[in-house]
């Protein structure tokens, strides 16, 4: 399964939730510094729910008190959450052979995504003045991310594409209602893998959906919608020669190669540096005369030249 999700929020409610998810934090590491155990730098939903890296070490009790703690946070403030989840298997049975799986479905949910957001705002009959700003995790698909929101915004058909102004991705060290939106976005995936079986929804989703201005537009893209889709899945579709060529490759090695040039340059005696450049444009300088000598000596000899000569003569 792979979901794409958002909260959708009114501007300086981001903010307040932001203090509120600080304070959260400082005071869970607070109780575990207490206890003498590794702090949290962030939330990370799909760490917390394996319980390695940060929360290795962590009981299950205490990963449910800590994932209702913050459910309890987010339904205070009167945000949308909508989500679209794509089951990857049926996904890899429908599009090309040549296309790339993940780069695929960014692209597909991307455009249901922001397709979704608007509809929502058309549906309450938003303020045409009301503006949306979408904020995503970096990742190795911003790329693919920044494509389709640009396709959807170019189409005149996609009426609700003056709500957009931009998206861009972010660390979530420097935007921290990133840290919720994940939150909510492994929730989804995780109710999109148990509903099917048991047509129930995910008792943890359930408790921040059910109360107070909290919503929610869910969706399940299975093997049953992939041929209705079909020339939709083509337009999206990201072929893996594109995908390889968008990959960011690393500059480490190079940027290693001049760090290590330019500290040399820094080390090194002033005054000698001084003299060995000088050297060189002398050097150089007599090179270039020399040459210059060699040229004019050939010219008098050459046809051409003794030609000319006698033309002008």
């Amino acid at each position: 399964m792979f979901t794409l999700s958002a909260l959708v929020g009114v501007g300086d409610e981001w903010q307040v939730l932001s203090d509120d998810w600080q304070n959260m934090l400082a005071e869970e590491n607070c109780r575990l510094r207490q206890e003498g155990r590794r702090t949290l730098s962030r939330y990370h939903a799909s760490e917390c729910n394996a319980l390695d890296n940060e929360f290795e070490g962590w009981n299950k009790q205490e990963q449910i008190a800590f994932t209702v703690k913050m459910l309890e946070l987010i339904k205070q403030y009167p945000m949308k959450t909508i989500a679209y989840t794509v089951n990857l298997d049926a996904l890899s049975n429908a599009i090309p052979d040549d296309a790339d799986l993940l780069a695929t479905a960014y692209s597909l949910c991307t455009n249901f995504l922001v397709y979704g957001i608007g509809k929502w705002l058309l549906a309450k009959h938003a303020d045409p003045a009301t503006r949306i700003t979408l904020i995503h995790d970096r990742c190795d698909y911003d790329w693919v991310i920044l494509q389709q929101f640009n396709n959807l915004l170019r189409d005149d058909s996609f009426s609700a594409r003056d709500f957009f102004t931009t998206i861009a991705p972010m660390c979530w060290k420097d935007c921290v209602p990133l840290q919720p939106a994940d939150l909510m976005a492994y929730e989804n995936m995780k109710d999109a893998e148990r509903r099917p079986k048991n047509g129930k929804i995910r008792r943890t989703l359930e408790l921040i959906l059910g109360v107070g201005d909290m919503g929610a537009l869910t969706k399940i893209i299975g093997s049953e919608a992939m041929i209705p889709m079909g020339p939709l899945l083509k337009a999206v579709a990201i072929s893996r020669n594109a995908a390889s060529m968008q990959m960011p490759k690393s500059t480490a090695p190079e940027y290693d190669k001049f760090n290590k040039a330019m500290d040399a340059i820094l080390r090194a005696d002033p005054a000698k540096v001084k003299a060995e450049v000088n050297a060189e444009i002398q050097a150089s300088t007599k090179q270039r005369l020399a040459k210059g000598q060699r040229k004019r000596g050939r010219r008098s000899k050459s046809p051409s030249d003794a030609h000319a000569s006698g033309d002008m003569d």
